[in-house]
């Protein structure tokens, strides 16, 4: 669980991660990141993915996996695919 914080300790976001196998491979399945309305659309949430990458590879694991919502009408997406290096498109299809 990577929980985002102020300065002050307000909690803007957070989000969850868990260690999975897929055909006997270790990765990193991140469920869930969570953003607070106010504070959306100011690099939270890929600060939150790029936390839960630094902790997959603290442990070794070097794949990362996540699902995604495809509904609501903000590009979050895109922008992690791209803010990741991943072809947005091959992403959307294939969940990686």
């Amino acid at each position: 669980l990577h929980i985002a914080e102020t300065a002050s300790g307000q909690i803007m976001g957070f989000g969850y991660a868990f260690p999975a196998l897929s055909g006997g491979v270790p990765h990193f399945h991140s469920d869930m990141v969570a953003v607070l309305p106010e504070y959306q659309r100011h690099g939270v949430g890929v600060r939150i993915k790029w936390a839960q990458r630094d902790e997959a590879l603290r442990r070794g694991i070097a794949l990362i996996t996540w699902t995604y919502d495809p509904l609501p009408r903000h590009r979050s997406y895109e922008l992690l695919a791209q803010a990741f290096g991943l072809d947005a498109a091959r992403a959307a299809a294939t969940g990686a």
